[in-house]
């Protein structure tokens, strides 16, 4: 039986919104937390992400709010970016599998709602899925995909940092430094894609390994976008919620924390 921790107050939390600042309110002392913060809901409030281990305890299925926070007062911008969140089963839990597919989420924006010159929004409705091989050869190697079409559609454009961008961009962030990272890697299952970019994959690709199998078998895999505008002092709450049961994992990645160098991937692992 799932289990919720959520008092029915907070449901306020969850509607939809494309400016992410109007989750800010119903988080109490949002405003001082520092950049990057990830938070989860219980009846007591908003606790660190790094408290949720204790919670399942019991070993019960939840489901579970959270709220990411972004906070670039000291950078002084009025930050424009998108937070993905990508979700599954690992280990024991990713018996509970079925087809090798990854689901993909994001809210159905329409371009009249933009408040960007950059932003673009194609068409896309939720959920869709891929295979989760197109899913890997599209995000960790830049192959050509059959799921082209559907991946295309569900990333979005949108103001960045260094001007109009988009989300699986697959530009390195900087070549002669050493750092492959981008955008596009970003949406990898594969921490270390994520970390270092896709050169890491290049030996991997060549023996047609796949990158999410590369360690633990993943299942159940889904990723969402979650694009927010921060108010002028670079302030803004993004909030999602997602049903946890043995064997999940979570990983936030803020496309846009970061200014010289990329920020880390956030992570949460079902504890063992």
């Amino acid at each position: 039986m799932t289990q919720s921790f959520m008092p029915i107050a907070a449901l306020a939390l969850l509607g939809s919104t494309i400016v992410a600042l109007a989750d800010c309110p119903d988080i109490p002392g949002a405003a001082d937390q520092p950049d990057g913060t990830w938070l989860f809901l219980t009846t007591e409030g908003w606790r660190d992400v790094g408290k949720l281990k204790s919670v399942f305890a019991d070993g019960a299925t939840r489901r579970v709010s959270f709220a990411y926070i972004a906070n670039d007062r000291k950078g002084g911008l009025s930050r424009r970016g998108v937070v993905v969140i990508k979700s599954g089963l690992d280990g024991k839990g990713s018996t509970q599998g079925g087809p090798d597919q990854v689901t993909l989420e994001r809210q159905a924006l329409r371009n009249s709602d933009k408040i960007d010159k950059c932003e673009i929004y194609p068409a896309f409705t939720s959920p869709k899925f891929v295979s989760g091989r197109s899913y890997d050869d599209y995000h960790d190697r830049g192959y050509k995909t059959n799921d082209d079409a559907v991946l295309d559609s569900f990333h979005i454009k949108y103001a960045s940092r260094t001007g109009c961008r988009w989300s699986n961009d697959a530009s390195a962030d900087a070549y002669f430094a050493g750092r492959w990272t981008s955008n596009r890697s970003q949406f990898s299952f594969d921490p270390q894609i994520v970390a270092k970019g896709q050169p890491s994959q290049f030996l991997a690709a060549i023996f047609g390994v796949s990158a999410a199998y590369a360690g633990k078998q993943l299942a159940k895999r889904r990723v969402e976008i979650k694009p927010y505008h921060a108010d002028e002092t670079g302030f803004a709450c993004v909030s999602f919620q997602l049903t946890l049961s043995p064997g999940s994992f979570v990983r936030v990645n803020d496309l846009e924390r970061g200014q010289k160098v990329r920020a880390s991937e956030l992570s949460w692992q079902w504890p063992d």
